[in-house]
């Protein structure tokens, strides 16, 4: 799983990759991620359905075009009511 602490991820065209941010160091003590939801822009790639591990939220992508250069957002909400947003880039690059 790719993370949010990369300046970029490289994804061929072809293939499905898993992303996951990190929000562990934004969450207070005992604080928990409890919902999460997943955004790309500009609009075109697949994403898969997110998922929740611990303070990582996860999803999968795919679709994305050859050159194309995309924004994948998580928006998260925790046990403490904060909405937190970490974005990571994807760039669609042959293998």
């Amino acid at each position: 799983m790719t993370t949010a602490s990369a300046p970029f991820v490289a994804l061929d065209p072809a293939d499905t990759a898993a992303i996951g941010i990190d929000f562990a160091a934004l969450l207070g003590a005992g604080e928990t991620v409890n919902a999460v939801a997943w955004a790309c822009t500009p609009a075109g790639p697949t994403l898969g359905v997110g998922t929740i591990a611990g303070t990582v939220a996860g999803t999968t992508l795919s679709g994305v075009a050859l050159g194309g250069v995309y924004r994948v957002t998580a928006t998260a909400t925790t046990s403490a009511g904060q909405t937190l947003v970490q974005s990571i880039t994807v760039r669609g690059f042959p293998a």
